[in-house]
């Protein structure tokens, strides 16, 4: 197994950009991986975090809130793609994460395909 690259914020991939979406979402198109590790950053979505948002400026408090909400549906849009060709991925998100409680969040559950820690 090999990695074509890490697509990461350390990495200065900011996925909140469409123009690295679009390079992410080709590669995964095209390349098809095995197994896509997916851990989006939950800082701005975290249980810790929800008590310091009365606290910010409401400008800081939404680019914040966008760019979390981001990562969360850039992670759905890869999973989505690696069960449609009946690959592997994981999505890694603490317990508790407010990430998940958007009625639009839905990463595709694939029995036998997919990991959700």
């Amino acid at each position: 197994m090999r990695a074509l690259r890490s697509i990461d914020v350390d990495t200065f991939y900011d996925l909140t950009e469409p123009a690295i979406q679009h390079v992410l979402l080709s590669d995964f198109l095209n390349l098809q991986p095995f197994f896509s590790m997916l851990s989006p950053p939950c800082t701005h979505l975290s249980q810790y975090m929800f008590s310091n948002w009365g606290k910010m400026d409401p400008l800081t408090k939404y680019d914040l809130l966008h760019k979390g909400i981001g990562h969360i549906d850039v992670s759905c849009w890869i999973s989505t793609i690696q069960a449609a060709t009946k690959s592997y991925y994981c999505i890694e998100n603490p317990e508790g994460s407010q990430a998940w409680n958007r009625a639009n969040v839905s990463c595709p559950q694939s029995e036998g395909l997919t990991i959700v820690i």
